[in-house]
């Protein structure tokens, strides 16, 4: 709890002056300014909550990242999942988010201010509509799109993460961008109140990226199941021993593997 109100005390003024500033005036019409601008200044206010919250990031794989327009499919631990993202990303990039971020205060305008499309996922019809409109955008090579494929955070952090639900693959798929799968683990730490670290390390891992050729002729459900264990396995073999590590290194308290923390 400490670090999250010294966070909030010390990053806050600058995180408000952002939102009056221009975080305000860019999600109400985002056409109307450049896309690396609004990326970029919403990556700084991004960096700087990483910073006050003592949260550190370990990204590997950066060299998987194609260099045109792809769509990223990370696991989902946290709704601080898609801080860590923007700071990965150099490239302009957006996300599918629930409907109920559209109505929060600064994350809900720092992903208007990025055009996400924000899904309804009690609504079909409204889904698929989202998800012609990223197709649609994929096609047009405007900007990358993160997508969160198992539609919601899995908390369990011990156990495998939950299953990749192909429907969220069929944007990538028919626009024939490279499908990036994206390994995440610490996050679910970070805003937990107890127990407190000094330090909160999150890993990100962007695996290599299966190309348009290489899916040709599969269907969703391949591609999901394919996308899901390199996630998993990249988290079990790789993430959790090296987070075990990062984390025995706190002399503040006592860590131990086997908890949830």
């Amino acid at each position: 709890m400490k670090h999250i109100i010294k966070a909030g005390c010390t990053a806050g003024v600058d995180m408000l002056a952002s939102y009056f500033l221009w975080m305000i005036r860019y999600s109400r019409k985002p056409k109307k300014y450049p896309l690396e601008k609004r990326f970029r200044k919403v990556s700084r206010v991004c960096k700087h909550v990483l910073r006050k919250l003592n949260c550190d990031l370990y990204i590997t794989g950066s060299e998987n990242i194609p260099s045109d327009i792809a769509c990223f499919f990370p696991n989902h631990q946290s709704a601080f999942d898609a801080l860590t993202m923007v700071v990965s990303l150099k490239q302009p990039s957006s996300f599918v988010c629930k409907k109920e971020i559209y109505k929060y205060f600064l994350l809900g305008r720092a992903a208007r201010c990025l055009e996400a499309e924000f899904m309804d996922r009690d609504d079909l019809r409204q889904s698929l509509k989202v998800m012609m409109r990223v197709k649609d955008d994929l096609t047009a090579r405007t900007k990358n799109w993160i997508i969160f494929p198992e539609g919601t955070r899995v908390k369990e952090v011990i156990g495998p993460i939950g299953n990749f639900h192909h429907g969220s693959f069929k944007p990538a798929m028919s626009a024939k961008v490279p499908i990036v799968p994206v390994a995440i683990y610490g996050s679910f730490r970070v805003l937990k109140t107890k127990p407190e670290f000094k330090r909160y390390p999150v890993q990100i891992s962007f695996l290599k990226p299966i190309m348009p050729e290489e899916y040709e002729g599969k269907t969703t459900q391949e591609i999901a199941q394919i996308v899901q264990n390199r996630v998993q396995a990249e988290i079990m073999f790789k993430l959790r021993p090296t987070d075990h590590e990062l984390m025995s290194r706190q002399k503040s308290k006592k860590y131990k593997f086997n908890l949830n923390y």
